[in-house]
């Protein structure tokens, strides 16, 4: 792996951590729709379709019926309120999916869907590697998840990192934590999901092949899109 990433761990939180935003989050669960109540913080931003370039670097769209949206992912889910699903070829290296979604305000009832928790309800099976952090161009240090899914007749290696506000939980807790905090100290985050994926077995050079990409995609974004993918940065 190359200075482009970094394996990390995901952090730990303390029993009594645990313990209290457990009975933290389980309060605004209770009281239905907590974050959205507050108002929302940080950039509540439209994502359009025509922010997401058509061409950059070595990759075009290509129209394609091999991207994969997951029950969750679609368009239709109350979690999201826009959602930007495009294929990519390229002459050079590997094709590429791409799925952006975006949701205007989390909650503890309406957040992020995952991959690892989408793809098995589509017939996938999931295998989970290290996390990395990805260093992109005038970006802050991203933490993002590595997976690989497999079904009959298809292997997919995923990359994808989850943006809360101004945070990019890796973990189910560590994002609600999230959504709560920066609720009770801000008002409702908004949140973007950005996943990358490439139809390979080969784990290493499916990785490198997302990673410059996702590099590539961030240096072409405007400010929009950028503030959507990586927030205020």
């Amino acid at each position: 792996m190359n200075d482009a990433t970094a394996s990390v761990r995901a952090p730990s939180a303390s029993r009594r951590e645990f313990l209290v935003g457990g009975a933290l989050l389980a309060s605004a669960l209770a009281s239905g729709a907590l974050a959205r109540a507050v108002g929302a913080s940080g950039p509540a931003g439209t994502l359009r379709a025509e922010d997401v370039p058509q061409r950059f670097a070595e990759w075009r769209f290509s129209p394609s019926n091999t991207l994969l949206i997951p029950e969750g992912e679609g368009a239709g889910d109350p979690v999201y309120d826009q959602v930007v699903a495009r294929h990519y070829v390229s002459d050079t290296d590997l094709p590429v999916m791409l799925l952006i979604a975006y949701g205007g305000a989390q909650s503890g009832s309406t957040q992020l869907h995952r991959p690892e928790l989408c793809y098995p309800a589509a017939g996938f099976r999931m295998i989970d590697h290290p996390d990395v952090l990805l260093r992109l161009p005038g970006a802050p240090p991203i933490p993002a998840r590595t997976l690989t899914g497999t079904a009959p007749g298809r292997t997919e290696q995923i990359v994808y990192w989850s943006r809360v506000g101004a945070d990019f939980p890796t973990r189910s807790l560590a994002q609600r934590w999230s959504v709560l905090r920066q609720t009770i100290a801000h008002g409702a985050p908004d949140g973007a999901l950005v996943r990358f994926s490439a139809i390979t077995e080969d784990q290493d050079a499916g990785l490198a092949a997302l990673r410059r990409f996702a590099a590539a995609l961030l240096a072409a974004s405007g400010p929009n899109l950028r503030q959507l993918l990586v927030g205020a940065a």
